[in-house]
């Protein structure tokens, strides 16, 4: 295997030089909607976040200015200040289901407001501060004692609890909304339970996250019921936000099971399964390769970013995402 060299400093990730802009001409359109082509090119509140902030961190407000303008054409909900989470242009209508998806939204507004503070733009900062407030107002709630995140308006309560995605726990956005809005808003709060939820809401005998987690309403967890028991394709994005968001030790305990697999000369799989132990046969994807060299502070990991050949949207973005994590760990927050 070819190691690719680590780019940015300690815990970087790399990426081809023209990785950006290779990324822009594979996913992002003309019009700024960002496709997965391996699901039908449909397109996420999530992916337009996440071409948002990419974009804010190459300093390329062309791209973002794309994007945002087709998000908020065609994902805001009419009711409130939050996004649609998928967009099918197979369908008609094209948005058949209005519930958000909380880290979607989260995304964007972090991108909002980065750009505001980076370009002075008055109504990127406002875009932001409406989001953020119909997040903490409608999606920020407490069960069993813990401050939580609803992964959505609707679908996640149960008479048993509530059903969270640890992946939605975007780490560093959260910190930079608790200094944005002050000790009012429930940043705070919730960034403390949420790291203390990563740290105990790992299971299986590799104690890793799972995709989906129940909180119970005496404030115990539990994988969550009708859902697969996976560290899968959600979860492998909890080490990079923790990581991202300067918890490091636990953004290594979490990748620890890699670490395992990759001194024992084996490519990690693509998911576990935390009920039998079960894991997939096929490999981790080169995003997923850079988020462990991220959290494991190991740019020598990259080299295993070799044995994964695919150039999927999902992989693409993580390699990216994790690059620019990389670039920013320890960043002074304004």
């Amino acid at each position: 295997m070819a190691l690719v060299a680590a780019a940015g400093g300690s815990g970087a990730c790399a990426r081809p030089p023209d990785g950006w802009a290779q990324f822009k001409a594979t996913y992002v359109q003309p019009d700024g909607r960002t496709i997965d082509p391996e699901n039908g090119g449909v397109s996420h509140s999530e992916s337009q976040g996440w071409t948002m902030l990419l974009a804010e961190g190459r300093g390329d407000r062309e791209a973002f200015d794309r994007a945002w303008t087709w998000t908020r054409a065609n994902l805001v909900r009419k009711n409130a200040p939050l996004l649609a989470w998928r967009y099918d242009p197979r369908a008609t209508p094209a948005v058949a289901d209005e519930n958000n998806a909380s880290d979607g939204d989260i995304l964007a507004a972090w991108a909002l407001l980065r750009a505001g503070r980076r370009w002075k733009n008055d109504d990127y900062l406002a875009a932001s501060k409406a989001m953020r407030e119909a997040v903490a107002e409608r999606l920020v709630v407490e069960v069993g004692g813990r401050t939580v995140l609803l992964p959505g308006l609707e679908g996640f309560r149960s008479p048993a609890g509530v059903v969270v995605n640890p992946s939605y726990f975007v780490l560093p956005a959260l910190k930079d909304f608790a200094v944005e809005d002050g000790p009012a808003a429930p940043w705070r709060t919730l960034v403390a339970d949420g790291v203390k939820l990563a740290r105990e809401g790992r299971f299986g005998a590799q104690k890793l996250p799972p995709d989906w987690l129940l909180v119970r309403n005496d404030g115990s967890l539990a994988l969550a019921p009708e859902k697969p028991p996976l560290f899968g394709f959600d979860a492998i994005r909890v080490p990079l936000y923790l990581a991202w968001g300067g918890e490091d030790s636990l953004a290594r305990e979490t990748a620890t099971y890699w670490r395992g697999k990759i001194q024992a000369q084996k490519p990690p799989p693509a998911w576990v399964n935390m009920s039998d132990g079960r894991e997939a046969d096929f490999p981790l994807s080169g995003g997923g390769v850079a988020i462990a060299a991220l959290a494991l502070n190991d740019p020598s990991i990259q080299a295993l970013r070799g044995a994964s050949q695919d150039r999927t949207y999902y992989s693409s973005a993580l390699g990216l995402l994790a690059e620019m994590a990389g670039r920013e760990k320890g960043r002074k927050r304004p």
